[in-house]
């Protein structure tokens, strides 16, 4: 690999890695381990082994009885809280402030009990100083389509609200059943 190719792994891999290694809550994905062995660049992370939210919400058009959608209220509720507080980490208890960017039912994660655990940090930033009102100018809008807060798609502004907003479709998700 070329010296610009290797630097195009370490722009994405090193500001993970720095994210992710800090963040430390229940509702968060854990980081076990990382390798960076010349061009190979790996996160490990724990095994969560009810797949995404995501693979739970399209198995209920075909009748699994483990699917999101088909289990009980009161277990989507708690999955949808779990993940909320996440980003509630993100955004009040983190410091600096993480906002995620690619919040979508793909990035919540199931362990064996149903526990959420939010992932996929790749695009994530931090909230730059003075940039919390107003959101803070990036150079590319990232995040999964269909979550996209339409705001952050038009201004390339991203703030904390942009996180809320596709939360918030991840909750009509997990509540309906159907895709964002």
């Amino acid at each position: 690999m070329d010296k610009q190719g290797r630097h195009g792994l370490e722009d994405a891999f090193v500001p993970e890695l720095v994210i992710v290694f800090r963040l430390r809550h229940s509702h968060i994905l854990h980081l076990v381990g990382w390798c960076a062995d010349e061009d190979d660049r790996m996160f490990v992370y724990e095994h969560m082994c009810n797949g995404t939210l995501r693979d739970r919400l399209q198995r209920a058009g075909g009748g699994s009885s483990s699917s999101a959608a088909t289990a009980p209220w009161m277990t989507r509720v708690a999955v949808l809280l779990g993940a909320s507080r996440a980003i509630h980490y993100l955004h009040c208890g983190a410091q600096p402030v993480v906002i995620h960017r690619n919040v979508s039912s793909s990035n919540i994660l199931l362990d064996m009990n149903w526990t959420p655990r939010l992932s996929g940090f790749g695009a994530a930033v931090y909230q730059a100083a003075g940039e919390e009102r107003g959101g803070q100018v990036v150079e590319e809008v990232v995040g999964t389509p269909g979550y996209i807060d339409p705001e952050y798609n038009r201004t390339k502004r991203v703030s904390t609200g942009s996180d809320v907003y596709s939360f918030g479709v991840v909750m009509l998700e997990a509540l309906t059943g159907e895709d964002p």
